[in-house]
């Protein structure tokens, strides 16, 4: 299961620095995410049912803040994750770098589920080479 210390830990790995050591480098970043990802899919359940909402933000500004929030974390994961492909090439196999190659190819709509399964794939890749967080 992914959560934000994975994403924290992922990141921590492939730029080899502590929590503060490089911006983004923060597990409350990804929180963020789930924070608005949570919040967005609970009103659209509440809609559904016919419940009283949570927020009183209409459905089309928390889908807008998930996306932002999703888009974000993508684009700092891709960009960890190119910065650990030329620092590592010479660690990883052939096919470790190619799948690394994969999950920078965007999706046509980036979820949290998407971005959970490339920090979950990139984190056994790095500890299967045992490349832990400074």
């Amino acid at each position: 299961m992914v959560d934000a210390m994975s994403y924290e830990y992922l990141l921590r790995r492939i730029y080899q620095v502590g929590r503060y050591g490089k911006e983004n480098v923060d597990a409350d970043i990804y929180r963020n995410l789930e924070d608005t990802e949570a919040l967005y899919r609970m009103d659209l359940e509440n809609i559904e049912k016919k419940q009283p909402r949570i927020s009183v933000k209409k459905i089309d500004d928390l889908e807008y803040d998930y996306r932002v929030e999703s888009r974000k974390i993508w684009s700092i994961i891709t960009e960890a994750i190119r910065k650990g492909n030329s620092k590592y090439s010479y660690t990883f196999t052939k096919n470790e770098i190619t799948t690394l190659e994969n999950l920078l190819i965007e999706p046509t709509m980036i979820t949290k589920e998407h971005i959970d399964n490339i920090i979950e794939i990139a984190q056994n890749i790095y500890i299967k080479h045992k490349i832990y967080p400074a």
